[in-house]
């Protein structure tokens, strides 16, 4: 994460209770985020239980439980169950439906601290999808802390990758003014033995962090669009996720043919 992104999400962990949200395509990373969490919440030796479908990562001094349909095991029951523990935190895998989104916030009201994943487009729809499930406006502008769009790109490969600078076109989607294009330098993949030629080695997230504030709240509860919740969330201080994608390009750690399919800000 971005050093300002990620000082954010660790001040939302360290809140007694609220929900923390991770949204994104499958296989984007956001259990891995999660766990980051878990784990970080885990070394303060604070009670922590998991509910997932199925266990992903094994972790000491954390209560983890698998969800099974077939004994009638799903999440809004699994959930009301570890509530009956009275945990510090609960990882809930997904919100998949109305019913474990009312718990699910209800929880988050009454001194939890819950994490969970959401499939939307990004932060600012998962405030809408919540709404969408039939939770009230009023309640989810107060328990959301902090929700997170991630997708995962390429890393380019150290060996070979190739510096080039790049057109005005190529930077359009992430700086308004491109007058100083020239003096960028870019790279891209060429390929060499090191990463089997195909000018990669491994991958690395990218994120838009969005922390809720009293205009975040006064937005939701006004049920504005998605587009003007962004446009508050950003004139807030959000880093858009083209930003961070920005910042890594300019790094040198992947190419800009790896983020621009996924630019959504």
């Amino acid at each position: 994460m971005h050093p300002h992104d990620l000082e954010l999400f660790k001040q939302a962990l360290e809140l007694p209770q609220g929900m923390i949200l991770t949204t994104g395509p499958s296989g984007s990373g956001k259990t891995t985020t999660l766990y980051a969490a878990v784990q970080k919440l885990a070394a303060r030796n604070l009670k922590v239980v998991t509910i997932e479908d199925p266990v992903e990562y094994q972790v000491d001094q954390v209560v983890q439980v698998a969800v099974n349909h077939k004994v009638g095991l799903d999440f809004e029951k699994a959930l009301r169950a570890a509530l009956r523990m009275d945990p510090d935190a609960i990882l809930v895998g997904e919100i998949r439906d109305r019913e474990t989104a009312d718990i699910a916030v209800q929880a988050s009201l009454t001194g939890h601290l819950l994490l969970s994943t959401l499939h939307t487009r990004g932060t600012v729809e998962t405030l809408l999808r919540l709404v969408d499930m039939g939770c009230e406006p009023y309640l989810v502008k107060e328990v959301v802390s902090c929700a997170i769009a991630q997708r995962l790109v390429r890393l380019l490969c150290a060996t070979c990758k190739e510096a080039y600078h790049p057109y005005a076109e190529d930077v359009e989607p992430f700086v308004s003014d491109t007058s100083s294009v020239h003096q960028l330098t870019f790279y891209r993949p060429k390929g060499c033995d090191d990463c089997s030629h195909t000018g990669y080695r491994g991958r690395t997230a990218i994120s838009e962090l969005m922390s809720n504030n009293d205009a975040i709240r006064a937005a939701t509860q006004a049920r504005l669009t998605a587009r003007e919740i962004r446009e508050v969330a950003v004139q807030s201080g959000m880093r858009s996720f083209s930003a961070n994608a920005f910042d890594k390009v300019s790094q040198g750690l992947t190419g800009l043919e790896e983020v621009k399919p996924y630019l959504f800000s």
